[in-house]
């Protein structure tokens, strides 16, 4: 049985680091990488090459419906797997 993991980073864009919000969404899956974020569900059984990595950039707290997010991330039913 197959047990998916999904790994999501939310990045706001910085102007100061960044010159485009495509830089930001790189940010944010480079970071899943260096702080080897799959440890701990490669250490709960799930298959390295059953996970994803998403990640999200904003332009502002404006840009980001944070409530939205959550509700997509809710709605995916992980129970069909288990």
């Amino acid at each position: 049985m197959k047990y998916p993991g999904i790994v999501i980073e939310f990045k706001v864009f910085n102007f100061r680091k960044e010159d485009t919000l495509k830089d930001t969404l790189s940010t944010a899956l480079k970071q899943i990488n260096e702080k080897d974020y799959d440890t701990e569900l490669t250490g709960r059984g799930v298959k390295k090459e059953n996970i994803r990595h998403y990640g999200f950039a904003f332009q502002g707290e404006r840009g980001a419906d944070w409530n939205r997010l959550i509700n997509i991330v809710k709605f995916f039913d992980y129970t069909k797997y288990i």
